[in-house]
């Protein structure tokens, strides 16, 4: 099985502190949107929410949220680890992530990411620009993956740069992804 966490557990510094998940785009939250595009995937996937904050309100979407194992903030590899671990418990092979504020891709994104296999990781590349949140990890990584983050490493490209396993670029143009990086750019989107 496959499982895709939407990582909403970040501090949202770029939004003046606000969740991004919470944020607005044409009215809609930001996790709305995101679990929107999830359904249009050729793929089935298991879909957790990596959050850390306003927990009740994203069980009130109907998914289940997940929360960092780790006390401070880790960033987006210690959301990542907290769905390798749920994916040990729940039997999930492996796991594809989509940041909350990457409100829409112009691909199947899930299928895409989905055709990697056994301990392959894959970073998306668009436009030869490598998009280090975008990631399609096995579960067998739980260990590296908390071992780079016992170190006190938060850096995604830099765990990616320590795994002997294959790192594969999908090339394939993607007009329309974009994230949303500050409140001014998510009024004017």
């Amino acid at each position: 099985m496959i499982g895709l966490v939407i990582l909403a557990g970040g501090e949202g510094k770029r939004m003046g502190g606000q969740d991004k998940g919470w944020c607005r785009y044409n009215g809609k939250p930001f996790i709305e949107c995101v679990l929107d595009e999830v359904e249009r995937s050729s793929i089935p996937v298991k879909v957790v929410i990596s959050a850390n904050r306003n927990l009740e309100q994203y069980r009130k979407l109907g998914v289940p949220v997940i929360s960092d194992l780790r006390e401070g903030y880790y960033g987006p590899l210690a959301g990542l680890e907290a769905a390798l671990s749920f994916g040990v418990e729940h039997n999930i092979e492996r796991w594809i992530t989509w940041p909350v504020d990457c409100l829409a891709l112009d691909c199947d994104y899930p299928g895409l990411m989905g055709e990697i296999s056994g301990d392959q990781t894959a970073v998306l590349s668009k436009q030869e620009k490598l998009e280090f949140a975008h990631l399609s990890v096995s579960v067998n990584k739980l260990d590296s993956l908390s071992e780079y983050l016992n170190h006190s490493n938060r850096s995604i490209r830099g765990w990616l740069k320590e795994e002997k396993s294959l790192i594969r670029e999908w090339n394939k143009p993607l007009t329309h992804a974009f994230n949303v990086n500050s409140t001014q750019q998510s009024l004017s989107l």
